[in-house]
């Protein structure tokens, strides 16, 4: 990974809402952060190969078209570019099967979507 100045953080998900959300938190919480968003894990897999500069952190939605979030992180820890990567799985879903399986998958941490910003921040 590059250094950067600021945070460089990368958010997959196809929910609008969602990413409109996100985006009000990080402002919120810090102004000096670079954010890129993708709608599923197949564009995000195709950028992360024709980068250099990996982010800071990287949120993915479990459920998205084309490549869900679960398929994605698999796919990106099979890297070894990619091992110290924090990744962060941002889902609706709080089934305890869920969390279960995309932490044994190289997940970092798992994230149940809150409903409202104050929670989202913290």
């Amino acid at each position: 990974m590059q250094p950067s100045k600021k945070p460089y953080i990368i958010l997959t998900d196809d929910d609008l809402d969602d990413l409109l959300l996100f985006q009000l938190a990080l402002k919120d919480i810090s102004k000096d952060y670079t954010l890129t968003y993708f709608q599923n894990g197949q564009l995000l897999l195709d950028h992360l190969k024709d980068t250099e500069e990996l982010p800071h952190c990287l949120f993915l939605d479990q459920n998205m078209p084309i490549k869900g979030g679960l398929e994605a992180l698999r796919e990106i820890r099979k890297e070894p570019r990619f091992a110290g990567l924090p990744i962060a799985i941002y889902s609706t879903s709080n089934e305890k099967t869920n969390v279960a399986t995309t932490l044994a998958n190289g997940a970092d941490l798992y994230i149940t979507k809150p409903s409202d910003i104050k929670q989202l921040k913290k």
